[in-house]
């Protein structure tokens, strides 16, 4: 095919002078119509004569026996005995794609798609591109083959064969058969030939996705010829960008093409809705992933008893506060916490509401978040001027390493507030630490009592008060801790995330190529 295509280049390569007259020859085709009377019912029909139906019919016969100099002729014919008449145009503008004379065929189907009526001639205009389409993908195989073309002007020709074909599925959808000719040219070859141009494009996706419109199979049917299975592949991520927290791309161990059947991601615990990850099948090896996390979120009320005196607890350990503003510590994590860029395995604990990192500093008066006055390097799930052990039997804190459940607990259990004016105000709450870095707050009791109003801090600070997370303040805030309520504080994302990835991978990317050329070759050598 390539030294037919060759030879049929010399005839090309005369006619390529000829693409900017196009619009003078549509402007003097319009001139001369407006000064014309058609006279096309005074003309004998007789065979002998060769009226235009019969001219026609002769063209198409011709064409479809593979004579298309014949067949160009008698439509030629045909259009000098009445320029009126489109359909000679369309069987022209044909013929010269089979001839490959692209720039007459672009000609002869402009006239088409500037003068058809949209109303009336829509099988004719969807002919018209559709034409266009193939010669634009013949003319790039044709260029590329001589290697007498840039790269550009060959995109530039499969781009135009793709914008060519959407042009006849905005007009006819997936019905488009052409009713003269080349009754194996329809929606389904545009297709075909939009794969193939997509697939030059490198737009792998695109391609796959015109060929599993035609042939649901062929994928299917390619990857069991050619293709290798991988299952749970393991891939880490890799930054994709200056923020590897948020933005990454994954790298399979195979180079080459990879059809993908299934992505699980990592034991994250942020929602799943929070992340994305895209897969081009065919792609360049690479997944780009996604993710934008809330900084906060409630989640289901799930309280972890550690005080040994209640039911079912866990065996907490007292810290031993007792009264109002005090600290204890330090106290063993059990593991290395990862806090806002910085990490410690000891907490301290304040009888104020929160616990501290390597900080030791303590303050009744809870203040917004963040600040760089002390205390810093803190969390704080009830930051108040609190008491414990107030004479009533309330005010105790616990704290415990579960092991089994890789946690850290600190609880608050029954305190009550400082102010002795404010009565029946109890307060039941607990930090649970995680090694990945997350931090809930559980609230089994949130009693008010005469206050009537919050007057609590929660949130988290870091090392040097002036980057921190603050859910409330004093009552004002996006989340306002109530009985029976969870919420979690989700680390910070960072590189060494892991998906495990299943897919099949292509060797050949030469296979792949050849079944598309297979299918597509029937197509131009009509």
């Amino acid at each position: 095919m390539k030294k037919q295509l060759k030879l049929l280049l010399r005839t090309h390569e005369s006619l390529i002078a000829r693409v900017s007259l196009t619009a003078i020859c549509i402007a003097l085709l319009v001139f001369s119509l407006a000064g014309c009377e058609d006279k096309s019912d005074n003309i004998p029909t007789d065979s002998s004569w060769q009226g235009i139906d019969y001219l026609m019919q002769q063209g198409w016969t011709a064409y479809s026996n593979g004579d298309f100099g014949l067949a160009y002729d008698s439509f030629l014919e045909a259009n000098q005995r009445n320029a009126f008449y489109l359909p000679a145009y369309d069987g022209l503008g044909w013929s010269a794609v089979r001839l490959t004379d692209f720039t007459d065929a672009e000609i002869q189907f402009s006239f088409i798609t500037t003068l058809a009526d949209p109303a009336t001639q829509v099988d004719l205009l969807a002919d018209a591109y559709a034409g266009l389409c193939l010669s634009a993908t013949i003319e790039r195989m044709v260029l590329e083959d001589a290697g007498e073309s840039t790269t550009e002007e060959l995109q530039e020709l499969a781009e135009k064969s793709i914008q060519m074909a959407q042009m006849v599925f905005d007009l006819q959808g997936e019905d488009y058969a052409p009713a003269d000719h080349d009754p194996g040219f329809g929606s389904e070859s545009l297709h075909l030939l939009n794969a193939q141009n997509y697939y030059y494009l490198q737009d792998f996706g695109n391609s796959e996705a015109e060929l599993s419109i035609v042939d649901p199979d062929f994928i299917d049917t390619l990857l069991v010829t050619y293709g290798i299975p991988v299952e749970g592949e393991v891939i880490e991520l890799e930054a994709a960008g200056d923020d590897p927290g948020v933005s990454w791309s994954l790298t399979p161990v195979n180079p080459g093409i990879h059809h993908y059947t299934t992505i699980e991601p990592p034991d994250i615990t942020f929602p799943l809705e929070y992340i994305e990850y895209q897969v081009t099948p065919f792609n360049e090896n690479s997944i780009a992933v996604t993710a934008d996390p809330p900084d906060f979120g409630e989640i289901a009320y799930d309280w972890v008893e550690i005080n040994p005196d209640r039911p079912g607890s866990l065996p907490g350990i007292n810290t031993g506060l007792t009264g109002d503003n005090q600290m204890a510590g330090p106290f063993q994590i059990g593991f290395t916490f990862p806090f806002i860029n910085y990490q410690d395995s000891v907490a301290y604990i304040s009888s104020n509401g929160y616990i501290t990192l390597s900080i030791t500093s303590d303050s009744p008066e809870n203040l917004a978040i963040p600040d760089v006055s002390n205390p810093n390097n803190f969390i704080a799930p009830y930051w108040d001027d609190l008491m414990l052990e107030n004479g009533n039997g309330h005010g105790q804190a616990f704290y415990y390493f579960d092991e089994d459940g890789e946690r850290f607990i600190v609880e608050w259990d029954s305190v009550a507030h400082a102010d002795t004016s404010i009565s029946d105000e109890y307060f039941t709450f607990e930090v649970i630490l995680y090694p990945n870095g997350d931090i809930d707050f559980m609230y089994k009791a949130i009693e008010l009592g005469t206050a009537g109003e919050p007057s609590a801090t929660v949130g988290k600070e870091n090392i040097f008060g002036e980057e921190g997370l603050q859910l409330t303040y004093n009552g004002s805030g996006p989340i306002e801790p109530t009985s029976g309520m969870g919420v979690r504080l989700y680390r910070l994302l960072e590189e060494g995330m892991e998906f495990t990835v299943s897919y099949v991978y292509i060797g050949e990317m030469a296979e792949y190529l050849y079944e598309l050329n297979q299918r597509i070759e029937s197509l131009i050598e009509i």
